[in-house]
């Protein structure tokens, strides 16, 4: 398959000139960015380490929430970035609103829905008396909020995470797609203050800390920095063609290029250098930490820090990062378990369960730290692997394919063509590729 080449969405202009089906076959999809899985190769891993290696938890402890903040600001560019795409298709006459938000809610739900589910369910099924009771809350996408009303951590509370991402997906759409775009970047901001501010008011008010971390509102400063690089992203794309295209199935992305992101690496390197030294030296350490000025400040500002840091990172790597860096993030090691980190992150506490037992059973004691975090790793990753290529992997292709189907349907309504033309036959061609189910993304 020819390498697909990256494209600028420029600002529609008063007559826009007809487009052939394959344009806009796939009007959710953006060009893979093999650099954004390794991204995630690492943010998941770093999960992974700081609930596998609890005995240096006074070293992880942050690395995995920064892990989880860094997902969020991806979650937030990517979303926003397809949001924006549909947006520009819908003011050129080629989309319309109520088929945008179909096919991206359709693609969510293909894309989120069968392993979280398969999550949920698996985990009641292997235990109903542990399981069971925040199960009407996981499966409404609610345990983020369980958390919050109980003040304590659920059955499965790295849920939460997913909890957040979830309720940031229902209301984001409308806004993208509803607010004018000179207006859209202002907006963001005033909802990326929003998260610092409601930490604020929590700390204030003395509530404990699952209370004000876990709403969606109080994490729309990563969601809403990574938004905010997707709708000033408008210059600076990438020269390099966008290649492998098979591995995007797991993946979005779009060129961007901005310079106010390397500002907010900076700011937010500093400001993670200071999160480090009150944690380790004012406060004994991640697990240590006590009520306290210097706790307030390092849950108000870890979370900001790592987003502004990472933001730049992210234009760096949306980009196509160069140098050694570039390198290590596109080595496929680490971008095939980029691909499958979704199902990295969801399974790994119902595998420890299961592994630990099964451990048990066979040898009457639990594995030493470092031999079972590998194991616990391998086992993760294989795992996940499997699932991807078996169960999740198709019902995305199938997204995609649905969106192909119905894109090309749309197009043949809004452009007019005299049949035997040039642009008729092209037409024709670029349907049927788009319906054997090439695409770009």
């Amino acid at each position: 398959m020819p390498a697909a080449k990256r494209v600028e969405v420029s600002p529609v202009s008063a007559d826009p000139p007809p487009v052939a089906p394959s344009a806009a076959a796939a009007p959710h999809s953006l060009p893979y960015m093999p650099e954004l899985d390794g991204l995630r190769a690492l943010a998941v891993l770093a999960v992974l380490a700081s609930h596998w290696l609890l005995p240096f938890a006074n070293l992880l402890g942050h690395v995995g929430l920064a892990g989880v903040y860094v997902f969020f600001v991806l979650s937030g560019f990517l979303i926003t970035r397809l949001l924006v795409t549909a947006r520009d298709q819908i003011a050129a006459g080629k989309l319309g609103f109520g088929a945008a938000l179909g096919r991206f809610f359709g693609r969510r739900v293909l894309r989120i829905f069968p392993a979280y589910y398969l999550t949920v369910i698996g985990s009641y099924l292997l235990s109903p008396e542990i399981f069971g009771r925040d199960l009407p809350w996981n499966l409404a996408y609610l345990g983020n909020m369980r958390a919050v009303l109980l003040g304590k951590t659920t059955s499965i509370n790295h849920l939460w995470s997913l909890g957040v991402e979830e309720q940031f997906y229902l209301g984001w759409p409308f806004l993208v797609l509803l607010v004018p775009a000179a207006a859209l970047p202002r907006v963001v901001v005033i909802l990326v203050m929003l998260g610092p501010i409601w930490r604020c008011i929590a700390i204030a008010a003395g509530w404990r800390h699952i209370v004000f971390a876990y709403p969606v509102w109080s994490n729309l400063d990563a969601l809403g920095l990574g938004a905010l690089l997707a709708v000033t992203g408008a210059t600076g794309a990438s020269a390099r063609d966008a290649t492998n295209t098979a591995a995007a199935d797991a993946t979005d992305a779009g060129p961007v290029g901005t310079t106010w992101t390397r500002w907010a690496g900076a700011v937010g390197g500093v400001l993670l250098l200071g999160c480090a030294l009150v944690t380790y030296f004012e406060l004994g350490g991640y697990r240590a930490s006590r009520p306290g000025l210097p706790w307030a400040l390092v849950f108000v500002v870890f979370p900001l820090a790592v987003s502004l840091f990472a933001v730049h990172v992210i234009r760096r790597a949306a980009e196509g990062w160069q140098g050694p860096i570039g390198a290590v993030l596109r080595a496929p090691p680490l971008r095939w378990v980029g691909m499958i980190s979704y199902g990295i992150y969801l399974y790994h506490f119902v595998i420890q369960g299961l592994f630990d037992y099964a451990y048990r059973q066979a040898f009457g004691e639990r594995l030493s730290l470092l031999p079972r975090f590998v194991a616990l790793t391998g086992v993760t990753i294989a795992i996940a692997a499997l699932l991807w290529l078996c169960f999740e992997r198709p019902l995305v292709r199938l997204g995609r394919r649905g969106s192909q189907a119905s894109a090309i349907s749309d197009q043949l309504s809004v452009i007019s063509y005299q049949p035997g033309s040039r642009e008729a036959s092209g037409l024709r061609l670029d349907s049927a590729r788009a319906m054997q189910g090439r695409r770009h993304v």
